[in-house]
């Protein structure tokens, strides 16, 4: 998983950024940031439930 926590990064140093410009706008790069962490967690999820769960 580490492409999608470069992507993370990146969002947040990009967060930070327009943090100096615009608070409004770091709301929504944080919100873009939620939403891109939560559709990548729901994915993993369903990776993971299709595969065989040893226990």
């Amino acid at each position: 998983p580490a492409i999608p926590l470069l992507a993370i990064a990146l969002n947040l140093v990009l967060a930070c950024v327009l943090l100096r410009d615009d608070p409004y706008t770091l709301v929504l790069g944080l919100g873009w940031i939620a939403i891109g962490g939560i559709v990548y967690a729901a994915l993993e999820w369903r990776r993971s439930s299709t595969e065989p769960v040893e226990t």
